[in-house]
Order: structure tokens, then C-alpha cells, then sequence
């Protein structure tokens, strides 16, 4: 007969029991692929560690220079405690894990004067490298490209070593009595950038130049800077100075000679003789181009070599072994120069770095008595002083 359409009925009560059997067949697989994939821990420095050190340096002419960087010179390995890892969340860890430890650098310096450094001083831009574990050798390198760098994306695979059957990331071991694992990230180098010339010393306060992230999973899989944890950071402090590029009279003495004097001419102390013609005292000087366009930091000091006889003053120089006559010098004004190093002049430098002073000098009597007759010598010093 050509009726009772049972075929449709049929074919459901055959399939169900087969759907039903293919889903609790694919639960467990999935599960396995899971676990497979790993895990990030979390919680592993809840204390992290900081690193300090020195950048100090003297800078040859060579070097200080406009646009000049400075490699292979500041390398550092500091001193400091390790940082202990404690990672808080190990689920599934067991005796045998061996996990990925990925570590980042960041650094907040502002961008520097020149392509990949940052700005260390307004005279100074440094280059940052970092370094792997030191722990495990500190043996891989690399170097922060862009400044500031708060979220890199570039990391090191860091050297594992061992398990947790030997040192343990977690808070809670798998395995009792393994100590926790350390880790020092306490190695940096340094190149730096001169933006413009120093004169004198330019001081480089305590700066955090690097900061270490870690990240760390159970198996080989991507490990983020966002799952990353503050693990330490490295700062340094100095002074780089580089020495006054200037010289007085060509390194030579200016000798100034006073003539003959008769001694019935000095008539009040502290004054010239009557009708003494003040002597010329030229002062030349040439600085390096460091210094030319930082002249205005420059200044002239003359100090007495055997002291000043009126220390009220300061205005007259003593004399090598006698106490009865001595030296005023005076400025183009013909204004006293102190002769006791407290009192500094300006100069001025051409686009050469050459410069003068143009002065006088007389002996004057120290005391109410005229000077005893004999020679008289004596030496002043003139410095030339950053300011």
C-alpha cells in the first residue's frame, strides 16, 4: 500500500542517541587543549627592588662637542638585593614545570635631543640598554629605541634555570623545602648624547632611567606586558664635567716691573708715591668654543700669593718678606681690585674665544713710615672661575 509514512519517525530515533554521544565525546577534548595552552601567573613581586648607581665622568675637548655621543665608557652592574619571586596564582603547577619568564623595559624619560635617546639633562641625552637576569649570566642585551617608552612591546626571553624541583616561583611550592627563585635585573649601559657643550660641570640628578616588567607563564605560549609585573627599576645620579678649555697669557707670568722709587715720595699709607705713573697690566686670555658661548658663566679672581696687608679690604697685595710696602691694582674705572679672591669680573670673549682686561698697579706704603730702601717682590694668582 502506498500509506503509513513511518520513514520520518524512524529517522530521529536513530540520530539523537548518536548527538548525544558525540557532545560527551567532545567535552573532554576540549578540556585537554585547554590545559595545553598554559597559563600567566599572577602576584609573583610583591616586593620589588631598586638599583643605583654613579655616572660620573671628565669629558675630553673631543667629546665635548655639540652633537658628539659617547659609547662603550658606562656600563654598569649594580649592587643591590635580589628580587624574589612570589607568585600568588600557580594553579596546575607541578614539580616538573618549566616555565617561560619574559621580561620588558620601560622607562619614563621624555625624548631626548637626538633619534632614539632621551633627555637626561638639558645638556646631556642618554641611550638606555638592559640586560636579562645577571643571576643567570645577564648575557642577553637590548636597548629602548623609543623615549618615553611606558608600554613596550618588546621583551626578553630570559634563561631558565631549572624547576620547580630545584627553586620555586610560587608562593605556595609544589615541592617542600625548595627555595624561592631570585632574580636581578641590576645591569645597564649607557651612551651618551651632548646637546651642547659643558662648561664646567653639569650635574645629573638622581634619575630612574630604566624600570623592569616580568612576565611569567607555565608553557610557551605569549606572555604580554599587560600581565607583566613591577619587578625593579635602575636609577643613577653624577656629575660629568668637562675642564675650562681657557688660558691666561698663553700659560706665561706677566711680569710687571715697577722701576725705582725713592722712598721720600710715598707721603700717605696706602696711596701711591707722588706723582707715580700707574703701570699697565694687560690681561689676555683664550678659551675653547665651549666656552664662547658661555662666557657669561666665566669670571676673573686675583689672590695674593703672601696674603693682603689690610684684610678690611683686601685691596693691597703683600710683598715677599717685607710688611712696610705693597701692590693696589685697579680696573679700567680705576676702581681697587680686591687682591683676596672674593671679588670676581666679568669678561668678554669674541667669536674666537679671545679676551682682555686692560688694568694698572702702583706699590703703595702699608704702614705711616715711609718703606726702607731694597727690592720688593710679590705675586698675584689670576684664576679664572666658573660661575
Amino acid at each position: 500500500m502506498i500509506t503509513s509514512p513511518h520513514h520520518p519517525s524512524f529517522s530521529v530515533s536513530q540520530y539523537w542517541p548518536l548527538l548525544v554521544l558525540l557532545l560527551l565525546f567532545c567535552q573532554p577534548l576540549w578540556q585537554n587543549k585547554a590545559i595545553a595552552a598554559g597559563y600567566i601567573y599572577s602576584g609573583c613581586f610583591p616586593a620589588s627592588t631598586h638599583y643605583s648607581g654613579s655616572i660620573n665622568a671628565e669629558l675630553s675637548p673631543s667629546d665635548n662637542a655639540a652633537g658628539h655621543t659617547i659609547t662603550g665608557q658606562f656600563n654598569y652592574e649594580l649592587p643591590g638585593d635580589a628580587v624574589v619571586a612570589q607568585c600568588s596564582s600557580c594553579t596546575g603547577v607541578s614539580a616538573n614545570t618549566n616555565e617561560v619568564i619574559s621580561s620588558y623595559a620601560a622607562t619614563s624619560l621624555p625624548a631626548g635631543a637626538a633619534s632614539g635617546f632621551g633627555k637626561l639633562t638639558d645638556k646631556i641625552s642618554i641611550k638606555v640598554s638592559y640586560f636579562s637576569d645577571t643571576m643567570t649570566g645577564g648575557n642577553v642585551q637590548s636597548s629602548i629605541q623609543n623615549y618615553p617608552t611606558e608600554f613596550p612591546t618588546v621583551s626578553i626571553s630570559e634563561p631558565v634555570d631549572g624547576d620547580e624541583n630545584t627553586q620555586s616561583l610560587c608562593a605556595k611550592s609544589p615541592v617542600a623545602g625548595v627555595p624561592q627563585r631570585q632574580f636581578k635585573w641590576n645591569k645597564t649601559a649607557a651612551s651618551l648624547y651632548i646637546v651642547s657643550p659643558i662648561l664646567g660641570e653639569e650635574v645629573i640628578p638622581l634619575t630612574t632611567i630604566l624600570r623592569t616588567y616580568v612576565c611569567i607563564a607555565s608553557t610557551n605560549i605569549e606572555c604580554p606586558f599587560e600581565k607583566a609585573a613591577f619587578a625593579s627599576d635602575i636609577s643613577l645620579s653624577g656629575v660629568i664635567s668637562a675642564p675650562l678649555g681657557c688660558v691666561i697669557n698663553q700659560g706665561s707670568k706677566i711680569d710687571v716691573e715697577f722701576g725705582t722709587l725713592a722712598s721720600s715720595n710715598f707721603t700717605a699709607q696706602g696711596h701711591p708715591p707722588s706723582g707715580y705713573t700707574l703701570r699697565d697690566v694687560d690681561i689676555q686670555f683664550h678659551c675653547d668654543k665651549p666656552a664662547v658661548s658661555n662666557s657669561d658663566k666665566i669670571r676673573l679672581s686675583f689672590s695674593s700669593d703672601q696674603g693682603v696687608s689690610d684684610t678690611g679690604t683686601g685691596f693691597i697685595a703683600k710683598m715677599i718678606g717685607r710688611d712696610d710696602i705693597g701692590v693696589r691694582m685697579y680696573d679700567a674705572d680705576n676702581q681697587n681690585v680686591t687682591l683676596d679672591g672674593t671679588t670676581e669680573l666679568p669678561i668678554t670673549l669674541d667669536d674666537n674665544g679671545d679676551g682682555r682686561i686692560k688694568m694698572t698697579a702702583a706699590p703703595v706704603a702699608t704702614t705711616g713710615s715711609k718703606p726702607a730702601p731694597g727690592k720688593f717682590e710679590g705675586n698675584v694668582t689670576v684664576k679664572m672661575n666658573i660661575r
